[in-house]
């Protein structure tokens, strides 16, 4: 159970994927979160040195402002959807996304 790096894949027109991808990232998250609070009762999760983070295939290096502005800054998803240009680097259904792009949010969980 000491992993580096877990991935996880799915088909991308899939909502049954992608749902198993946000429980799967939520359960990882959540442990990582206890195994933080054995230790340190202290420090939140999203300031500590050990982290999830999310890896996708659809956004380049260049994009890394953008994406941390999304999770970290709050930026309007319409506006995000713009700058990143989601539809057309990846053209899949946005509503497949958006939850595990929420879920990053309410958990400052790094996108890369």
């Amino acid at each position: 159970h000491d992993a580096d790096l877990v991935c996880i894949g799915e088909q991308h027109d899939s909502e049954a994927d992608h749902t198993i991808q946000r429980v799967l990232l939520d359960a990882l998250t959540y442990t990582l979160l206890r195994e933080l609070r054995s230790t340190d009762m202290t420090t939140p999760q999203n300031l500590s040195r050990q982290r999830v983070a999310v890896g996708v295939e659809y956004f380049y290096r260049e994009q890394q402002d953008v994406l941390d502005a999304l999770v970290f800054n709050g930026m309007p998803v319409k506006v995000f959807q713009e700058q990143s240009q989601f539809s057309d680097v990846w053209n899949y259904d946005w509503s497949l996304y958006k939850p595990l792009f929420r879920f990053l949010q309410l958990n400052k969980n790094q996108l890369v």
